[in-house]
């Protein structure tokens, strides 16, 4: 019969908004090659070969279903955008009349991904095998079918006790996907078995929110999830170029050892100052050094400077033009360097006081970033004036002009830079790079050398952007406003539109105000690779910055005078539009007015607002630091354990937090986040190898806990963000900038967060937060603070894996990869395999709160250029328990099950958390078990834990007893004993095994005598090859250097006589000596070892006796590894009292054979 979805005896509604719930988790996998592929039971033949599990319930009960394919978020896109290509051109081919290329196309849309569902059958709980029609009934409920980029759910009204099996299938047979199927269930007597091709995981008892209970993440985690920056470059072939391993290089962690060495900067403490003058007593006192400085090399020589650290080399190789010295493509070819007096008819560094002349962009090469911050700030001669700090003296042939430098390195953001006047020519005698337009003028040659010897080199100048050009040469904080998008950085309705709306002068209002209140502004039109023909036509220039030079309302009418940097022909095309040079807009007051020109080449010219909002798309403003402002800066890192990444990752919280207290309503921030420079690494600033971004999130309600660090985030909706309030999306570039209105004073502290969006990689960064002083009293209008460790979560991290064991297993030789931890010892005896877990001890003196996170460590995360591309990580699926423990180091391998606590559900990801609640000091400890879904997956991880008061957590160690020495006062002597037992039966079984090795390779008689005659027939060695085998002391058929020497010294003393040759008597002294010292040697192990036999049954022996009637624990507070003392003498003995041990035995031969020892475990 055809499948149809409605059957008799089901209820199928919408899924609840709440309730109480009993969660089981379902895996599984639709293969072909195991047979598990079926199809659903349209398919009679194959639809009893999917993956079935059993379920049984104790009386009527609600059952929800949700299946979904494990896919990631980024697979889940793409499969998405997939359908929906090929959907719409089904539908564009149907459209045109072609019904079978219509239906193709169709086909191939509903085989991107599967249709998906799952049934519910009445059948006892067992397997349904074989060919089969299915009848309805049979058929207590199905899902609908769906296609796998959907979750499928049901909820199912069962209508008594007893036994079901569930079918997880696709609609069509033969497609291959792995599934997850939960289960929500009113029943908690609920049991569910996998019976063909699934498993079963046991995730947490209820999810009832209980006060003080367990509170489970959600699988999604945390709702504000970012998808992977978008680069223009591909990060990870980047990363290979430049050796980028994700540490701090060299030079980095040795800035930072000199900083901690010199203490010229407290690491995570934020410094406050108050200015309105960027420029320090160190950066005036350093100008006026190298002005002296330069007065007196000048002197020397003649009277012109000469600056030998940068400039000035003849003939082809050019170290401070290009980065390794020689012309490359795309760059002018330098041969020598020339004073402006030497092409200049009348040289002078500006031609008038009041304002700067155009720029000509030099030879074609990636610098107009440079050039174009360079027009923008030549539009306001004040601004251009302090990128000089002396011009005083280009008399003498030397300029000094300042970088501004936010440089995590650096204490001073200010660099001084001096430079000559030696202008780098082509093979013509002219300037290569960039000029003036009057050809007398030279100030722009002279900011580029200056940017130039900065970046160590011209060709280090290529690769930036605009903003970060405002930025360096002002000191101010650059931004930008898109005009086609609104949100964060946009401002599409502040501009007039067809539509109608917004408020379209709300722009003209913000860039008068910038323009009034000393700001350089520029903009641009960005085409983002789509033509704008209409705004060529009117003589507009694409994806080139012009700066805004001035601009106001004249007779009503909004004008703005826009310049363009000229080609390197000293050319430029011009706006044609209204009020253009030509334009018939011009009356004569507003000419004298506004003072205008009518040169169409000067790459100036008028616009009017409605016009400049219809063809610019990008607005460039820079920010100076005028009246009073406050500046929070802090220094900080990326590294080791604080190098958490975003929240994506479950080691989000490890990154360093700061707090922010708002006192004042509309509080705006300014928020600037900063890594090194790419130059100082890449040898240019074209590409970063690290996406940073920062939140703003929500602090932590409680009042206690408001100075902590945030943990956990609470999801939020489209109305309520949750404890997100803002976030920096991460990106690939040298700063990200925002700007944030407070609209209400809080108690509650806000928490500022840097990040890399990758988690584990290093990097030094700086955070600065800037707000104007409204009142300007020189305090500031909020508060801002590290999360110092005193006011913290005490917190405890240890490091561990899941192994399968082995010799030579990197993870650890003991196997330690259980799996779930359900059930108790298995039929035949022996430890569960569970038990092979490490198992961790929480130790608790009062009351605490307790949070537990399981972290994934050394995954590779993958950052292809091709966000689509990007593969989510292999991770396994983990989770763990809190159970109640039986002891101090007492390990959980008993015939019961554990008593669980807490259970965490199964989580395919980076880790799992737990917020456990209060729990209150026990004496038998609290055990935490961190598990895969399956035994035998290693992995490494990290178990912190986190509590409000101070705790104990440790792994468990079966040695370490409560037991004290009644002679030392120490606990666990039997440990130490144990220990040292190990290390001596260790060194032994290295002798034995030394000594058969000797015999086999010397054929000798065994015991110690290595030299002796042979046994039976076997050669005698020549004397090369006992000289050989002497030598080869680790025996790896090689003698190195040491070993050399190490054979050289016993030659020496062999050789008694000092004659190079040794004789037979000096042969049979020296073995004589070597026989002997080998043999006291033997018997010293022997006699240590049978010693500390005796020893270890003694002690085991009284430990048995007094273990009977030793009082219980107290529960104090532990201290250097080991458990706390006892209470009372009743429970000490002494580290040489006699104590049973498992008895051991020395199963040797007959003494006259001299064969080796072997220890045997009776």
């Amino acid at each position: 019969m055809p499948f149809t979805i409605g059957a008799s005896g089901a209820a199928l509604s919408q899924l609840p908004a709440h309730g109480d719930w009993y969660e089981r988790v379902l895996t599984g996998r639709w293969s072909v090659e195991a047979n598990t592929a079926g199809g659903c039971p349209n398919n009679q033949e194959t639809w009893t070969s999917n993956p079935q599990f059993s379920l049984k319930v104790g009386g009527a009960a609600t059952i929800v279903g949700v299946l979904r394919l494990n896919l990631s978020l980024h697979e889940l896109s793409a499969l998405m955008q997939k359908h929906d290509d090929f959907s719409a051109e089904a539908q564009q081919a149907a459209a045109s009349g072609d019904a079978l290329r219509a239906q193709q196309l169709q086909a191939q849309a509903d085989a991107v991904a599967p249709a998906i569902g799952f049934l519910l059958l009445q059948s006892d709980g067992q397997l349904v095998g074989g060919a089969k029609e299915l009848s309805t009934a049979g058929l207590l409920c199905a899902s609908k079918f769906a296609m796998g980029t959907q979750e499928v759910s049901a909820e199912i009204a069962l209508p008594a006790g007893g036994g079901y099996t569930i079918v997880a299938c696709t609609f069509a047979p033969n497609h291959e996907a792995e599934f997850t199927l939960t289960l929500f269930s009113s029943d908690s007597s609920m049991e569910v078995r996998s019976l063909n091709g699934g498993r079963v995981a046991d995730v947490t008892g209820a999810l009832r929110e209980k006060p003080g209970g367990a509170k489970p993440q959600g699988p999604k985690g945390p709702a504000c999830r970012l998808a992977p920056p978008a680069a223009k470059h591909d990060v990870r072939q980047l990363r290979d170029e430049i050796g980028d391993n994700g540490r701090m290089n060299d030079s980095q962690r040795a800035e930072l050892e000199e900083a901690a060495r010199l203490e010229t900067w407290v690491e995570n403490v934020p410094m406050m100052t108050i200015e309105g003058q960027p420029l320090s007593e160190n950066i005036k006192k350093r100008r006026d050094e190298l002005v002296a400085f330069a007065r007196t090399e000048a002197a020397k020589n003649g009277g012109l400077f000469v600056d030998h650290e940068f400039g000035g080399h003849q003939g082809e190789h050019q170290p401070s033009v290009y980065h390794r010295g020689l012309p490359v493509p795309g760059m002018p070819v330098v041969t020598h360097w020339r004073r402006p007096s030497e092409f200049c008819e009348k040289p002078t560094l500006f031609t008038n006081d009041w304002e700067a002349e155009g720029v000509m962009q030099g030879a074609v090469m990636d610098n107009r970033w440079l050039i174009s911050a360079i027009n923008i700030i030549a539009g306001n001669r004040e601004q251009l004036d302090r990128v000089f700090m002396d011009k005083e003296h280009g008399d003498e042939g030397f300029y000094v002009c300042k970088i501004y430098h936010d440089d995590p390195f650096s204490d001073d953001d200010w660099q001084v830079i001096l430079v000559d006047d030696r202008i780098p020519c082509d093979e013509n005698g002219l300037p290569a790079f960039a000029r003036n337009v009057n050809p007398n003028a030279f100030w722009v040659m002279i900011i580029e050398k200056a940017y130039a010897k900065f970046a160590k080199n011209y060709e280090a100048v290529q690769g930036g952007t605009v903003t970060q050009g405002l930025e360096d040469l002002t000191g101010g904080v650059p931004y930008k406003l898109d005009l086609e998008k609104d949100g964060e950085g946009g401002a599409k309705s502040w501009i007039p539109s067809k539509q109608g709306g917004g408020t379209p002068d709300r722009l003209w209002g913000v860039i008068m105000e910038k323009m009034m209140s000393n700001h350089v502004v520029g903009c641009a039109s960005n085409t983002r690779g789509q033509p704008r023909t209409h705004t060529e036509e009117k003589g507009i220039v694409l994806n080139k910055a012009y700066s805004m030079v001035t601009g106001g309302e004249f007779e009503c009418n909004k004008l703005m005078r826009l310049r363009i940097p000229l080609d390197e022909n000293g050319e430029a095309r011009e706006w044609s539009g209204k009020w253009s040079d030509e334009s018939s807009a011009w009356n004569s007051r507003l000419r004298q007015m506004l003072a205008f020109s009518k040169k169409s080449d000067d790459g100036t010219f008028w616009i009017e607002y409605a016009d400049f909002c219809k063809h610019f798309t990008k607005i460039y403003m820079c920010r100076m630091l005028d009246d009073l402002w406050t500046r929070f800066t802090v220094k900080a890192r990326w590294m080791d354990a604080t190098a958490g990444g975003c929240t994506n990752f479950i080691s989000w919280r490890d990154n360093n937090q700061w707090l922010v207290t708002i006192r004042q309503p509309a509080t705006k921030l300014l928020i600037k986040l900063v890594q090194p420079d790419a130059r100082m690494s890449n040898g240019h600033g074209r590409h970063y190898s690290n996406a940073i971004g920062f939140y703003i999130l929500k602090g932590n309600a409680e009042p206690a806990d408001r100075k902590r660090r945030k943990l956990i985030l609470k999801d939020g909706d489209e109305e309520d963000g949750g404890d997100f309030v803002f976030t920096k999306e991460p990106k690939f570039s040298r700063q990200v900038i925002a700007e944030y209105t407070f609209e209400r004073p809080s108690e509650t502290p806000y928490i500022i967060m840097p990040f890399m969006f990758e988690p584990g990689r290093e990097s030094l960064f700086k955070l600065t937060i800037l707000s104007d002083d409204r009142e300007d009293d020189g305090v500031p209008d909020f508060g801002f603070q590290e999360v110092k460790p005193e006011e913290d979560w005490r917190k405890t991290s240890l490091l561990d894996c899941w192994s399968l064991g082995g010799q030579g297993n990197a993870l650890g030789e003991e196997p330690s990869a259980g799996g779930l931890v359900e059930g108790g010892s298995p039929a035949g005896g022996g430890e569960p395999v569970w038990a092979q877990n490490s198992q961790f001890q929480i130790t608790l003196t009062q009351r605490a709160r307790c949070f537990v996170f399981l972290e994934l460590r050394d995954v590779d995360h993958d950052m292809r250029d091709v966000a689509g591309l990007q593969t989510e990580p292999d991770y396994p699926t983990v989770g763990f328990v809190v159970a109640k423990g039986e002891g101090d180091h007492v390990k959980l391998d008993g015939p019961q099950p554990p008593q669980v606590l807490h259970r965490t559900s199964l989580r395919r990801g980076d880790g799992q958390w737990l917020e456990i609640g209060y729990l209150e000091p026990a004496a038998n400890k609290y055990v935490v078990i961190p598990y895969t879904d399956r035994p035998g997956v290693e992995h490494k991880y990290a178990i912190t834990l986190y509590t409000d008061v101070e705790h104990r957590f440790e792994k468990i160690n079966p040695r370490a007893c409560l037991v004290d020495c009644v002679q030392c006062g120490q606990p666990s002597g039997l440990h130490r004993v144990l220990t040292k037992l190990d290390q001596l039966e260790g060194k032994y079984a290295k002798m034995l095994n030394k000594e058969a090795l000797l015999r086999q390779r010397w054929g000798t008689g065994g015991g110690v005598n290595r030299l002796a005659a042979t046994i039976g027939d076997v050669q005698q060695p020549t004397p090369a090859q006992r000289a050989f085998f002497a030598a080869d002391s680790n025996c790896d058929g090689k003698v190195d250097p040491q070993e050399f020497r190490n054979f050289k010294q016993h030659f020496v003393s062999a050789d008694t006589d000092g004659d190079g040759m040794i004789s037979e008597a000096e042969l049979a002294d020296y073995v004589a000596a070597v026989e002997q010292h080998a043999a006291m040697e033997h018997a010293k192990y022997v006699q240590q070892l049978t010693a500390a036999h005796q020893v270890a049954n003694e002690l085991r022996a009284q430990l048995a006796a007094v273990q009977v009637d030793a009082p219980p624990h107290t529960g104090e507070a532990l201290e250097n590894g080991h458990g706390a003392h006892t209470a009372g003498g009743g429970g000490a003995i002494s580290c040489a009292d006699p104590v049973a041990r498992p008895r051991w035995s020395v199963d040797s031969e007959d003494e006259s054979s001299k064969k080796s020892s072997a220890c045997v475990l009776q």
